[in-house]
């Protein structure tokens, strides 16, 4: 089986590091990360989801963390480095 270029299957790649650039070019609506915050699986779901539209895509995998070190705060408690979602919608 021959093997196939990148471009065959990878057509477009997004990076949204805030929730302003989540809700505008993914359409996570303002409740789910307000509710859920930006490293759930309500948000990552909504990302994958708004990722296949914006692909027109056949597959989408979405992945949301703290990278950090001092991990993230989502406005009620601390939430540690390296707590991530990963979603993969169709």
């Amino acid at each position: 089986m021959p093997e196939k270029d990148t471009a065959s299957f990878f057509g477009t790649g997004v990076v949204t590091f805030n929730n302003e650039a989540k809700h505008k070019v993914l359409g996570v609506s303002n409740a789910t990360l307000e509710k859920y915050t930006a490293v759930s699986s309500q948000t990552v779901g909504e990302m994958a989801e708004g990722a296949l539209k914006l692909a027109d895509a056949d597959v989408s995998i979405a992945i949301s963390g703290y990278a950090g070190p001092d991990g993230g705060e989502d406005g009620t408690r601390r939430a540690p480095s390296g707590l991530a979602g990963a979603f993969a919608a169709k």
